[in-house]
């Protein structure tokens, strides 16, 4: 392929030590490898005013296929002010309806409805690995991460708060919730919404840093849970480490409702709404500590299964946005180290260091990772290994060779040097994303790779996109 701010000197210290590492380069300047974007689709707008994003999206991903199905080959785009559709990727624009949470469940709250890049509304999606298996239980379902009003916590089917808030902290905006749906059939593939089952509750209190990805391990059934450290700037209630709370933690869980009997490596939570590993750390009878299984976290908002690892995107605070990659099984209770630590610095063995990434200073002082996937035959041999990510709020795409980044997960070993794409158009010009698909300043990319295609969308114009050799 040719942000109440956490405490100041703890503050001062991260940034100090990072600024005494600036010589150091983790974007290699010289030219990388040339990617051609192709347009594939305009998606259904969800703006509400002149001049906003087009769209909101925060997923993209392939149900797995049904016999017979016409939309095999189609892409599930979630957009976060509620629309969930599939959409043809073959050029023809096509798209269906699978559900709008904004009618189908009670009290959506999509934050600022004309923005691009709202954190609230719907985050999360995940097909269950079983959805086209009809002889299991996770037969035709899946799974929505999304913020609603706490009016609704009073209402039926409303699950038990999985915990409260911590001292000092505001009154929640809205609950994270956890949702279990099923298609109607088949061949009708669209949500019932009599299906609705909520099996996780907890609040979110401020407007960023939310719930996001949804994970599956195929093998264990297992669903994994990013969620952001609660919001506000510098984790201002010191959640991400403090294990009473789901903030900034990546949750482990089967959301299944358990029957009867349950598996002896599996323990019931304390509604039976779900079960979890007995093997996540913590008290066992306790909300708020069964689901967790590491801490440390400032906002992933995106992570992909790659063999036993999870490659997960930590969203930087004030120098560094880091990838960081997480071991399915076995690494219970380990700590990323946010809020005390921030990339690199200041250095310390107790933690999990990030693996790649880059420093403010060296994409514009803004900037936001966000993951794509990592590349197979079809993508051409230059790429092959290799992981694909890009910056949400410019659109660069960078790259980097994942086995190199699984081996330099240590304190004494340097993150990988990234590499930055050429980005040529449809015309054969190189140009970049911003210049293209670009709005308001920001281009708002989503990545996701299927069936060894890199797809991409602009949130600011509703634009889905592949990338191909060159």
């Amino acid at each position: 392929m040719k942000t109440r701010k956490f405490n100041t000197l703890a503050l001062t210290a991260i940034t100090l030590l990072f600024l005494t590492n600036t010589a150091q380069a983790f974007i290699d300047s010289a030219p990388g490898l040339s990617v051609k974007f192709v347009k594939v689709a305009d998606l259904p707008s969800s703006a509400t005013a002149i001049g906003a994003s087009k769209a909101n999206i925060n997923v993209m991903t392939k149900h797995p296929a049904i016999p017979g199905s016409e939309l095999n080959n189609w892409i599930t785009v979630v957009d976060g002010r509620g629309l969930i559709h599939f959409i043809d990727p073959s050029g023809t624009n096509q798209s269906r309806l699978i559900v709008d949470l904004n009618t189908a469940s009670p009290g959506l709250n999509i934050g600022n409805s004309s923005s691009g890049n709202s954190e609230l509304g719907v985050r999360g999606f995940s097909y269950h690995p079983d959805f086209a298996n009809s002889a299991e239980q996770g037969y035709l379902k899946f799974y929505t991460m999304s913020c609603h009003d706490i009016s609704t916590r009073t209402l039926v089917g409303a699950i038990k708060l999985n915990h409260g808030i911590p001292p000092g902290a505001p009154t929640p905006l809205c609950d994270n919730i956890l949702t279990e749906w099923r298609m109607i059939s088949a061949t009708n593939l669209t949500a019932d919404p009599k299906s609705r089952r909520e099996v996780l509750r907890f609040p979110q209190l401020y407007r960023n840093h939310g719930t996001d990805a949804l994970v599956f391990d195929p093998v264990s059934k297992w669903l994994y849970i990013a969620v952001g450290d609660g919001g506000s700037q510098g984790d201002p209630h010191n959640v991400a480490s403090n294990v009473e709370y789901n903030y900034g933690k990546i949750l482990r869980i089967n959301p299944l409702k358990p029957g009867a009997t349950i598996p002896s490596n599996m323990l019931r939570s304390m509604d039976g709404a779900w079960s979890f590993p007995a093997s996540n750390p913590g008290a066992r009878n306790k909300p708020g500590r069964n689901a967790y299984y590491v801490k440390g976290m400032r906002h992933p908002e995106t992570m992909f299964r790659n063999g036993n690892d999870l490659v997960i995107a930590d969203i930087g605070g004030n120098a560094f946005e880091e990838i960081n990659i997480l071991k399915l099984t076995g690494e219970e209770g380990v700590s990323f180290g946010w809020r005390a630590v921030e990339g690199q610095w200041p250095t310390t063995t107790s933690t999990i260091p990030p693996v790649a990434g880059y420093s403010h200073g060296e994409n514009g002082g803004k900037s936001a990772i966000i993951v794509g996937g990592v590349p197979v035959d079809t993508m051409g041999s230059e790429f092959n290994g290799k992981l694909i990510l890009g910056d949400i709020i410019s659109g660069n795409i960078y790259y980097g060779d994942l086995d190199a980044m699984k081996s330099a997960r240590s304190w004494s070993k340097p993150m990988v040097v990234l590499k930055k794409a050429i980005l040529i158009n449809s015309e054969e010009q190189e140009t970049t994303l911003m210049a293209t698909y670009g709005q308001n300043g920001r281009v708002d990319l989503r990545l996701t790779e299927i069936d060894g295609t890199i797809y991409g969308v602009s949130k600011q114009k509703g634009v889905m996109f592949k990338l191909e050799e060159f």
